[in-house]
């Protein structure tokens, strides 16, 4: 029951698309395949990560760890590839597929098989039996097999099976391996879209000043990583967007920070990412003379160089591969450390571990699929920068999709807010919250805190002002 409740839920998704696939127009739907992937699994996944009733803490690890969630992941992989088959060959006829003697190729002894949904041909061998075919095809029994989306266009054949037990497979016409029409399922179109969730951290009074003006503020939020151009896309995230465009209003709302010293990008590419940045880190030399607060917000995609473990940002359309175009954490420690009128706080919602945001694996880069020792601290870190990252290196960095945000952005929204309302709000109260909210919902994300040896817990007394 639970299964074809599920299937229902899901099947809506497709209604639209289903509504418009006429009998003289390919089919199509309107969700990639490894998007559709995603969420089944991330939903499934999330659900029994969360801790049971009166479960203890022992027996929480013991039946949720790294093993038993990689075999649960590829089970309900396995089970949402099922359904993603199901509801697509829910659209369409095998009964409208035709053939006739005029399609037969003599020099190789096939026949076309035609349906008026695909623009393309279908192609089954028949050898001698020919006529058998023809005169048997409108009471042959008739499937789709061998379907395959991992390519840009979906390619399947159609098996045939006469009365007697004899079988033919139809085999999609195809161009270098991919099918050259119809595109059965487009994922070159799909154009992602974020749902909408509302959450209580979102509703925050309008704050009209006075301000603060020393403080300047960088928010950037990554959703979009489907690049057209490129074979081996990043999965794209929900939430990231969400996350910064809500932080950067808490910076004016509750942290009082001048509007004018907010900036805020929304799926930024390799070239807006550096120059913000870059901007960004000139305020300290701008400013000369006066004690100057810089707060950088991040919420994407992450990973680690496989060379030196230093960690890197992943701007919009990258897919992480090419470093050039990714943003070194490094370079933040390496700019800050001239100017000792500055302090920099920086939040980053994103994992490096050889896992994307939210737990898909990311290929390394020579061809394997593998873990990669990341190095988010860097030895040369110094005393006027604080880094609250959302997880450990050995983690992923999940998402709280009943609050529409991360786990780490939504608990870091959540008790900024009431903190502040309390007069409570400092750095070390601000993480041991965060900590603490994070862990009664999500134990295996574990955010931290990375300063300088040299400030030891002086840290903790911190806040957003300098």
């Amino acid at each position: 029951m639970k299964k074809q409740i599920l299937l229902l839920i899901i099947a809506a998704l497709f209604a639209n698309a289903s509504a418009q696939a006429q009998t003289s127009n390919p089919v199509k739907i309107n969700i990639s395949y490894y998007d559709f992937i995603k969420h089944y699994v991330e939903k499934e996944v999330n659900e029994w990560t969360k801790p049971q009733r009166l479960e203890t803490a022992a027996s929480y690890h013991k039946r949720v760890n790294e093993t038993t969630r990689n075999d649960y992941a590829k089970e309900k992989e396995a089970e949402a590839k099922e359904t993603y088959a199901q509801i697509f060959t829910k659209d369409i006829d095998v009964n409208k597929f035709a053939t006739n003697d005029d399609t037969f190729d003599w020099d190789t002894g096939t026949l076309k098989v035609k349906s008026p949904q695909f623009d393309c041909d279908f192609i089954v061998k028949v050898g001698d039996d020919g006529i058998f075919f023809v005169d048997n095809f409108s009471v042959m029994q008739r499937k789709l097999v061998n379907i395959d989306f991992s390519s840009a266009q979906t390619v399947f054949d159609i098996e045939f099976k006469a009365n007697s037990g004899k079988t033919f497979i139809a085999k999609m016409e195809t161009s270098s391996g991919v099918a050259s029409l119809p595109r059965a399922i487009d994922v070159t179109a799909f154009t992602y879209e974020p749902m909408v969730y509302k959450s209580e951290v979102g509703n925050i009074p309008n704050y009209n000043g006075p301000f603060e003006n020393n403080t300047f503020v960088l928010c950037i939020g990554n959703s979009n990583y489907f690049n057209q151009n490129r074979k081996d896309n990043l999965q794209n995230l929900e939430f990231a967007t969400n996350d910064a465009d809500v932080f950067a209003r808490y910076c004016k709302d509750i942290l009082h920070v001048n509007p004018s010293n907010i900036k805020f990008l929304k799926n930024a590419i390799s070239t807006d990412m550096q120059k913000a940045i870059k901007d960004f880190l000139e305020k300290p030399n701008i400013n000369k003379g006066k004690d100057i607060s810089l707060i950088f917000y991040y919420s994407g995609h992450g990973i680690a160089d496989p060379m030196s473990g230093k960690c890197v940002l992943i701007p919009s359309l990258e897919n992480g591969r090419d470093l050039e175009n990714c943003i070194k954490i490094s370079g933040f420690y390496d700019e800050i450390k001239k100017y000792p009128n500055a302090k920099l706080t920086m939040f980053i919602d994103a994992c490096f571990a050889g896992f994307t945001k939210g737990g898909d694996n990311l290929a390394s880069f020579d061809g394997t699929r593998g873990r990669i020792t990341p190095r988010l601290g860097n030895p040369d870190a110094v005393a006027n920068i604080v880094l609250f990252s959302a997880c450990n290196d050995d983690e992923f960095a999940n998402d709280y999709r009943e609050q529409g945000h991360g786990y780490f952005t939504y608990f870091l929204l959540k008790n900024i807010k009431e903190l502040s309302d309390k007069n409570s709000l400092n750095y070390g109260n601000l993480y041991n919250a965060v900590y603490e909210g994070v862990k009664n919902v999500y134990p295996n994300q574990n955010p931290r805190v990375i300063v300088h040896e040299s400030l030891k817990d002086k840290w903790k007394n911190y806040t957003f002002k300098k």
